[in-house]
């Protein structure tokens, strides 16, 4: 499931990402396997977004901590993804502090998801 390089190798990536539907044991450890080990920010990001539509709590970490030590991208998508933790006063305090990042990408990220656009 490690991306190619070249278009033929992106759409190869989704098929994948697709197929592993099809197996919903072993979905959610292989997600998990690709987001701890994974170096491409562009699928990162994208199973990051699967584990939260799957199983919501459980992702919260996993967003909290891709919020905090990322790539940028990665970063501004797992900060975008606190919102859907409300009720999490960790989020919410995270999502504040990064209205200080250094970093202005981040902040904005930040400031549009805590007022919720």
């Amino acid at each position: 499931l490690e991306p190619a390089r070249d278009s033929q190798g992106y759409e190869v990536r989704e098929e994948a990402l697709m197929a592993l539907e099809l197996l919903p044991e072993a979905q959610l450890r292989v997600l998990n396997k690709l987001i701890a080990t994974s170096e491409d920010e562009d699928l990162r990001v994208r199973v990051l977004r699967k584990l939260v539509q799957l199983e919501k709590a459980k992702a919260a970490l996993q967003v909290k901590a891709i919020a905090m030590s990322a790539g940028p991208r990665a970063r501004v998508a797992a900060i975008r993804l606190l919102g859907q933790f409300k009720a999490d006063k960790e989020a919410q305090k995270m999502l504040v502090d990064l209205l200080n990042e250094p970093d202005e990408r981040l902040r904005i990220a930040a400031a549009l998801t805590l007022v919720g656009g």
